[in-house]
C-alpha cells in the first residue's frame, strides 16, 4: 500500500517536499483548552514524556467518527459522515465515477441498509463506492495544511484522502490522470477513514515537524492512552480562518484585476496571494496545495493583459520559446496600445503618451470583463466608444 500512495502521490503532482511520515493514533487529551486527539509516529510501540506528537482538535461528531464500531453510533455516524458541509461525503466524485442514475442516493442507501454488517461504516461506504462508482476505492490518506488566511505562523490541519478507480477495486484498468483523484476532508475523516480501513495515515513533514509538541505524560484511564501535552509554538487556526481575514497587505487593498504590473504580481508573497484571493471573492486553497494552487486560481482573475506577461515572463524563465512567440503575437487591442504607450514613455514621448492613455482609457472603459481574452466571449458584450461619449455627455 506504501508504494500505491507514492505512485499516487508522483501521479497526483503533490506540491509539498514529502508525505513520508507515517502516522498513527496514540491517544486523546486536550490541547489549548479543546478536546483533542493526538497522533504518532506509526512505528512507536508506547508513548513517553517527550515523544513528538501531533495535536488534531476535535470537529463535531468526531468522537462518533473515531469510535463507529458500537452499533448504537451506527446511524449516528452516517448522519455527522453525510451531514458536514464540505466534508468528505460531498468531496468524493459520485457524479463524475458514478455508473448509477443516482450514485449518491445509492450510495446513501447502502450506508443505511448495509453498516450493520460490516464493523464500521467505513467498510460500508467503500463497498458503497466500489459499487456505485464503477470499480472506485480508496488508496491512502493523509493530513496536510488547511490554513487558508493571509497571516504567517497559524495552522490548522486537514485531512485529504486518494482514491481511484481501476481493476485494484474491481473497475476497469487505469487509463490516464482520470483515474485517480485526491479529496480534501475534514482531518478526523481522513483519520478515521485510515482506522476502518487499514490504510496508510501520513502527514507532510513540514506540518509535523511545525505543528507537533512533546508530550508531558501518557497514562491508560481504562478508555485508552489520556495524553497531556507542553502547548504548541504555533498559535492554532480558528473556525473563521477558513474564509481569510484581510490583514494590512497591499495586496489586501483591491481584487486580483486591479494589479497593474506583471511585476507586482511578481513581487506578491504567499500569504499575499491568499489576501488578494480573498479580496476577489474566491475560493483560497489549503495552504498546503503550494503556490502553484494559488497561482491557478489568481490567474483567470487578472487583467488579460498582466495575466499574458505573467505567463509570458514565466515561459521565458522555463525556456519555452515556442510558447513565448505565441503569447507575444496574439495580443488583444488593449495589450497592443499598452505595449505602445509603456514605449512612448520610455522614449519620452510625452505627446504621444498622452494619446495613447487616452485610446487605452477607452479601450478599458468599453470592455465588459477586462481579465476575459479579447475573442472569448461575445464581442457585442463589449460597449461602443460613441455610446459610452453619449452617455457620459
Amino acid at each position: 500500500m506504501a508504494k500505491a500512495f507514492a505512485a499516487a502521490v508522483l501521479l497526483l503532482g503533490w506540491p509539498v517536499g514529502g508525505f513520508d511520515a507515517p502516522l498513527r493514533l496514540v491517544g486523546r487529551g486536550t490541547y489549548s483548552g479543546m478536546p483533542s486527539i493526538f497522533l504518532g509516529a506509526a512505528d512507536l510501540t508506547s508513548i513517553r514524556k517527550g515523544d513528538a506528537v501531533l495535536p488534531v482538535p476535535l470537529e463535531e461528531g468526531s468522537n462518533t467518527l473515531l469510535g463507529v464500531g458500537r452499533e448504537l453510533q451506527r446511524k449516528t455516524a452516517i448522519a455527522v459522515l453525510t451531514g458536514r458541509d464540505g466534508g468528505l461525503w460531498d468531496a468524493l466524485p459520485w457524479d463524475m465515477w458514478g455508473v448509477a442514475s443516482l450514485p449518491k442516493r445509492q450510495a446513501l442507501e447502502m450506508l443505511e441498509r448495509e453498516s450493520k454488517d460490516y464493523p464500521n461504516i467505513f467498510r460500508t461506504l467503500a463497498a458503497a463506492m466500489k459499487e456505485t462508482c464503477g470499480g472506485a476505492g480508496f488508496l491512502a490518506c493523509a493530513l496536510e495544511d488547511d490554513y487558508r488566511g493571509a497571516e504567517e505562523g497559524k495552522v490548522k490541519i486537514g485531512g485529504a484522502v486518494i482514491i481511484a478507480r481501476d481493476a485494484r477495486f474491481g473497475g476497469a484498468a487505469a487509463t490516464g490522470l482520470g483515474s485517480t483523484r485526491l479529496v480534501e476532508c475534514y482531518a478526523d475523516e481522513a483519520i478515521a477513514l485510515a482506522q476502518g480501513l487499514g490504510l496508510q495515515l501520513t502527514c507532510e513533514t513540514e506540518l509535523f515537524d511545525g505543528a507537533c509538541v512533546p508530550v508531558a505524560s501518557a497514562t491508560f484511564d481504562g478508555k485508552g492512552v489520556a495524553i497531556t501535552v507542553n502547548e504548541a509554538k504555533l498559535p492554532e487556526a480558528s473556525e473563521a480562518d477558513g474564509k481569510p481575514n484581510l490583514p494590512p497587505h497591499k495586496a489586501s487593498l483591491h481584487p486580483a484585476w486591479e494589479v497593474k504590473h506583471a511585476d507586482d504580481y511578481f513581487k506578491l508573497t504567499l500569504a499575499e496571494k491568499r489576501a488578494l484571493l480573498a479580496r476577489s471573492g474566491a475560493d483560497v486553497p489549503r495552504r498546503g496545495r503550494g503556490e502553484a494552487a494559488l497561482d491557478s486560481a489568481l490567474l483567470p482573475l487578472l487583467d488579460e493583459n498582466v495575466r499574458r506577461d505573467v505567463q509570458l515572463m514565466k515561459a521565458l524563465r522555463a525556456g519555452d520559446m515556442e510558447r513565448v512567440s505565441e503569447l507575444s503575437q496574439n495580443r488583444s487591442e488593449r495589450g497592443s496600445v499598452k505595449m505602445q504607450l509603456e514605449s512612448a514613455v520610455a522614449d519620452e514621448d510625452y505627446a504621444l503618451a498622452a494619446e495613447l492613455q487616452a485610446k487605452l482609457d477607452v479601450l478599458d472603459r468599453c470592455r465588459a470583463d477586462i481579465t476575459q481574452d479579447e475573442g472569448s466571449y461575445d464581442p457585442y458584450l463589449d460597449a461602443d466608444p460613441w455610446y459610452l461619449d453619449n452617455l457620459e455627455m
